[in-house]
């Protein structure tokens, strides 16, 4: 093999766009449909939950409705909640200093896997899991059950994992996807979209439609574990 393409394959996707080369073999979908990588991909408005609505006895009946509905049809939605603006806004400039050095400087903060997250992504995690614990408690409701049913299913200490996703401008972006069309494992998956550049898609109807950017809003998406626990009601989303 090659020096320079062994050179290649030991650098991060990053590191490739850094430099100007074309992205690795591994990198490029061949087997995806033209549909999906179109950038003609249309917009279509998400459902819009409040939590605050949620949990109000004058607004819980209809808010509950909505999210009934966004489970069993759409597999997402946007949530409004109760993390700040400042906060987000610092959640993404911590995101854009992360992956602003060199390789070997990030090298330096490497850390054990079973260590923490990192001060501010340790704080995103605490408030998305109570964002969570919101969502799973009125999800029970509409199917009768007890709102702490799928509270309980989760165990003692239930696993929450936050980690910051980065996508660098790609050479081909018509031949190449940052992830395989796919659905979570997660019983709920909450996501802090990029202010301004969007990429997000999902399929819906069997149709793969954009998902739009509400910088205040975070994307909750229904993963497969959520589908199995509701035997089916609640739908897993597809996405890419």
């Amino acid at each position: 093999m090659a020096a320079d393409n062994i050179d290649s394959i030991s650098k991060s996707v990053q590191e490739l766009a850094i430099d100007g080369k074309e992205p690795l073999e591994k990198y490029i979908q061949k087997e995806v449909t033209v549909e999906i990588l179109s950038t003609s991909v249309p917009f279509i408005e998400i459902p819009i939950i409040d939590s605050g609505l949620l949990q109000s006895p004058l607004t819980k009946t209809e808010e509950l409705h909505k999210l009934r509905s966004a489970l069993s049809s759409w597999g997402c939605f946007q949530i409004n909640h109760e993390m700040t603006n400042s906060f987000l806004a610092e959640m993404r400039q911590v995101a854009k200093q992360f992956f602003s050095p060199p390789m070997e400087d990030k090298q330096r903060y490497s850390r054990e896997t079973s260590s923490g997250e990192g001060e501010m992504l340790d704080e995103f995690a605490k408030k998305s899991q109570r964002i969570q614990e919101i969502v799973l408690k009125q999800m029970a409701r509409p199917l009768g059950l007890d709102e702490n049913c799928f509270l309980d299913q989760r165990g003692e200490r239930p696993i929450v994992t936050a980690q910051f996703n980065y996508y660098p401008p790609c050479p081909m972006p018509g031949k190449t996807l940052g992830l395989r069309p796919h659905a979570d494992g997660s019983v709920l998956t909450i996501l802090l979209q990029e202010k301004v550049v969007e990429g997000l898609q999902f399929l819906k109807d069997n149709q793969w439609f954009r998902v739009p950017i509400i910088p205040e809003a975070l994307l909750v998406n229904v993963g497969d574990q959520a589908e199995i626990m509701s035997n089916g009601i609640f739908k897993r989303k597809g996405e890419d």
